[in-house]
């Protein structure tokens, strides 16, 4: 049910005349009140849906409350919608979902056997082929942004801007993905200690810089790690992972500490932290290739 009888609407161009072909009196940009039942079924303006169930009420666009209603001939909260749809279920079939009932059951077995051959039409060899087809098409058509070798249950094998051929379950590939790490478990084995994000930072510094490179060494500010160090440019690079250096398991002072130490041997330390590197990525390595390029080798 809806709450309102009329809505207050802004008229534009495109629905003026349906306006005034109802009878309204109305010109583009005008205010005006409109019975609920004049507004187009699928209309963008907000009601208040009432819950046919419990009466709770919900502020929806007109549109989705039609759709909803069309589809269940009634509207409900999300809470109330499963209860109303199994009352109206056990009053016309006699049990919360129609493939319970016997008959219906025994009806779409008959129908699936004379179709597939089989009670279950999945058991069908010629239709499995179709589904499973059907699924490493849209898989395919999913990933379409990756170079994609081959496609296996669960699995597929993508070849990498190194070109190593590697083999990755969806799982940890949209894991990846969303947290925009190295794919590649050649380049980035499961087991790593270090994080695809980082070894991504390595690759650039080491595709764009001529000179030696330390990585990950504890001999320069000891006992403490530099991730990446320059020598000759005297040039250091930290990647802080948002959770191993937060303040819950690290010093509140330790990035200053690390800084300091490296002041001291007049080594400037560059950190960036993990959101950096995912979200400002660009910025941040034009700010290594300026600090990179300012020294002659």
């Amino acid at each position: 049910m809806i709450k309102e009888k009329e809505v207050n609407i802004k008229i534009v161009g495109r629905t003026k005349l349906y306006y005034q072909n109802l009878g309204y009196l109305c010109s583009a940009d005008d205010n005006i009140f409109v019975k609920i039942e004049d507004l187009p079924k699928n209309s963008h303006v907000k009601i208040t849906a009432i819950c046919d169930c419990c009466g709770k009420e919900k502020i929806m666009k007109f549109g989705s409350y039609n759709k909803s209603y069309k589809k269940y001939n009634f509207y409900s909260c999300n809470s109330c919608k499963q209860v109303k749809i199994e009352k109206t279920n056990i009053e016309k079939y006699g049990c919360k979902r129609p493939i319970q009932n016997k008959n219906i059951r025994t009806k779409l077995e008959k129908t699936t056997i004379k179709k597939y051959g089989y009670k279950v039409s999945s058991q069908n060899k010629d239709v499995m082929c179709k589904i499973k087809k059907k699924q490493i098409e849209t898989l395919f058509k999913k990933y379409n942004f990756l170079n994609i070798v081959d496609i296996t249950k669960g699995c597929c094998k993508i070849t990498c801007e190194k070109n190593h051929i590697f083999e990755i379950n969806f799982s940890l590939l949209n894991s990846r993905l969303k947290s925009k790490t190295m794919l590649c478990t050649i380049c980035n084995p499961v087991s790593a200690c270090k994080s695809g994000l980082e070894i991504q930072l390595k690759d650039f510094v080491y595709n764009n810089y001529i000179g030696k490179i330390i990585y990950n060494s504890r001999s320069i500010i000891k006992p403490y790690e530099l991730d990446i160090y320059l020598p000759d440019i005297k040039f250091a690079i930290e990647f802080n992972g948002l959770y191993w250096h937060c303040d819950l398991n690290k010093p509140k002072d330790y990035h200053l500490m690390k800084t300091e130490m490296c002041e001291e041997l007049g080594i400037e330390l560059f950190h960036i932290f993990e959101d950096e590197w995912i979200y400002k990525q660009e910025i941040i390595k034009s700010m290594i290739l300026e600090k990179i390029n300012e020294y002659e080798i």
